[in-house]
């Protein structure tokens, strides 16, 4: 018993390639909007995590170095910020990208005592955000009583980072 083998076409018609086109198209036009929302929400959750390691860092500075050390804005929170030692010294900075709204403290520093404490007689709170943006999920550092900051998200998305 012979078997013949039966040539056939390889490849793909014209028609199919025009289809797997179309659908591939389809497809990454409903895929663009929710990478740009998982882009810019990277974007905030980095920007707050910088802040939380940055206000550790000034923290943990200021007991070592048993002196003051401050954070201060370049420019406004939003532009970015340094960390600064009570000689002057520039120890850290860091500079955000455009995009992320950042509120903080009123006069733009807050400073650590050498006890890890700081200055001020109330917790600090800075938010991170994208305003008028409902998919990007706004991020919260704040202090505790004794300077340790805290970092949390507004999972529920209704303008409080407390409460879940």
């Amino acid at each position: 018993m012979r078997v013949q083998l039966v040539r056939g076409q390889l490849g793909f018609t014209l028609t199919e390639a025009l289809i797997t086109l179309a659908v591939l198209g389809v497809i990454a036009a409903l895929a663009v909007p929710s990478l740009n929302a998982f882009v810019v929400n990277s974007r905030v959750k980095q920007a707050a995590t910088d802040m939380f390691m940055t206000m550790a860092y000034a923290r943990n500075e200021a007991i070592s170095r048993n002196t003051q050390v401050s954070i201060n804005a370049v420019g406004t929170w939003g532009t970015g910020w340094q960390v600064v030692d009570a000689g002057g010294n520039v120890l850290k900075q860091t500079t955000l990208t455009a995009g992320v709204t950042v509120t903080g403290p009123a006069g733009n520093a807050l400073t650590f005592n050498p006890n890890g404490r700081l200055t001020t007689a109330g917790a600090v709170n800075f938010t991170f955000t994208v305003p008028g943006n409902p998919q990007i999920i706004m991020r919260c550092v704040t202090s505790t009583l004794i300077g340790q900051p805290v970092l949390q998200a507004d999972l529920n998305r209704d303008g409080n980072c407390g409460n879940g």
